[in-house]
Parts: structure tokens; sequence; C-alpha cells
């Protein structure tokens, strides 16, 4: 699984208006947990917040296999991997 570790510097308890988006790691880990873990692990400045969430990935999608935009996105997924190997034509 994906997770989205999330850096935020605020000075409200709710980060409002004056919260900043200080950047984010992305990491594969198999729980949420881990992720967790790797968060106990991030240097962080005062008045930092780091939020740990979960990215969507293709399989949460499994479900909608037969949906057309899907289908289109896996022919623009495999027309960009044959242009990148070089047998654009």
């Amino acid at each position: 699984m994906k997770y989205m570790l999330i850096m935020r510097a605020t000075h409200e308890p709710y980060g409002g208006t004056e919260s900043l988006f200080n950047g984010f790691w992305m990491l594969e880990v198999p729980s949420k947990e881990d992720a967790v873990r790797w968060a106990g692990k991030c240097p962080l400045g005062p008045g930092s917040k780091l939020e740990v969430r979960r990215v969507q990935t293709e399989e949460d999608f499994a479900d909608f296999a037969d949906n057309e935009y899907v289908q289109k996105e896996a022919g623009w997924r495999e027309d960009l991997d044959r242009r990148n190997a070089g047998g654009a034509g």
C-alpha cells in the first residue's frame, strides 16, 4: 500500500488559512502502522504537523474494470509505454 506523509506548519489548532504546505513523502509500506512508524522518524520543526494518508492505487478500482474511463486510461498507459519503449509510430 502507498501512504503519503504530508508536512504542514501551522499556528492554529485546526490549520486554517495560515497553514502552510511544506512538502510530502510517498512511502510504499505494508500497513498504516508502518507508515506511522516512519512518520515518527521525520524531522519536524516547531509548529509542524505530519498527516499520514493512504494513497489510492489501481487495485482500489478493480470493481470498475469495465468502466469506459478506466479502459481508456489503460489504453493511454499502453500507448505511453509503447512510446517510451521507442515503438511509437
